[in-house]
């Protein structure tokens, strides 16, 4: 896929604007140069996806939501439950919270953090760094778009997980309506 500037630009989370617009070419190249790139930009180029409920069983009941950051940042590290960016929980990031601290950040990354804003769970793909600013690509919210962020008003805990090699697009299951 062709990622121009502009398809990233309109994806900017609106408090991280001041930071990652002047930089669209450097991050342009951290998605291009990602090892999970192909995921991250086939979300961007499928803005549509974001806002598409996905069916899952979670506890044995029918669950039928558009994704969120945690199911979309597992899809994109190759570890998620579905084929396709889903509604993740908390649940979900346990056994990614839970492992040794692999030291600072490195690429490819899973970043989960601590929102201070909603006192919740966030989880994006570490890109790379703009001067002292960390850069994540994740899902904005529930239904909201996919793009690229910075972590600065997340407390990113240390704690990462690297999935297994040979991670291959999939593209988007008929389970999603």
């Amino acid at each position: 896929m062709n990622i121009t500037t502009e398809m990233i630009a309109r994806t900017v989370s609106s408090h991280d604007e001041h930071i990652i617009i002047p930089h669209l070419n450097e991050v342009r190249e951290m998605l291009l140069n990602h090892p999970w790139g192909e995921r991250m930009l086939f979300l961007l180029g499928r803005q549509d996806l974001a806002k598409t409920k996905v069916h899952r069983i979670v506890d044995g009941e029918v669950n039928f939501r558009p994704p969120n950051c945690v199911g979309t940042a597992l899809y994109v590290a190759g570890v998620g439950e579905l084929p396709t960016p889903y509604h993740g929980y908390s649940f979900d990031l346990d056994p990614h919270v839970g492992i040794e601290y692999l030291g600072p950040l490195k690429h490819p990354l899973l970043v989960l953090s601590v929102n201070f804003e909603s006192s919740g769970w966030h989880a994006g793909v570490f890109l790379g760094s703009i001067g002292y600013e960390a850069i994540a690509f994740a899902q904005q919210g529930a239904g909201k778009p996919f793009g690229v962020e910075t972590v600065r008003r997340n407390y990113v805990v240390p704690r990462f997980y690297t999935p297994a090699p040979n991670i291959r697009l999939v593209a988007p299951p008929s389970h999603v309506e």
